[in-house]
């Protein structure tokens, strides 16, 4: 791996140190390539990073593991944050782990971190596949209260999901 070459054969600095791994993480191709990219973030500090948790937790999602997308979630102090949320929720309906997702929407409301524009699709999209219009409807009620009723995205996932 380009990244891990680079890192060991010179004296880098902290921002360079961070471009190497930010282009790397972007540009990792498989799972082998992206679990020594996690490696390399925890051995530099970084595995807190709410950039390089996310992007982690997007990219184990795109690769089918959600067990290394709940543990980068578990890694990451800052879970009362909506983008961590949103991307943790993201990847558990990629992954077909539809009820996880709920579960995560339910800990955020819980936990009061507010939902966003990026929070719903996700969500509306996991009841729909559980056909739980149920629990549908009672999302739907938190996107008309935060004042999303007109989000187009929000809106296409609720005609899906109804």
């Amino acid at each position: 791996m380009k990244a891990a070459r680079l890192l060991s054969n010179s004296t880098c600095t902290s921002r360079e140190i961070y471009t190497i791994l930010k282009k790397a993480l972007f540009s990792s191709a498989n799972r082998k390539d992206l679990q020594k990219l996690h490696t390399l973030l925890i051995t530099f500090g970084l595995r807190k990073s709410l950039i390089f948790s996310g992007k982690l937790i997007s990219k184990y999602s795109q690769f089918k593991d959600p067990n290394s997308c709940l543990l980068v979630f578990r890694e990451n102090s800052q879970a009362d944050n909506a983008y961590i949320r949103n991307t943790i929720i993201r990847a558990m309906t990629h992954n077909g782990l539809y009820s996880k997702a709920l579960e995560f929407y339910v800990e955020m409301r819980k936990l009061e971190v507010k939902p966003d524009c990026y929070t719903f699709p996700s969500v509306i999209n996991s009841c729909g596949s559980l056909v739980d219009l149920e629990r549908g409807r009672v999302v739907h009620e938190d996107v008309m209260e935060l004042g999303f009723g007109y989000d187009l995205f929000i809106n296409n996932a609720l005609i899906d999901m109804y």
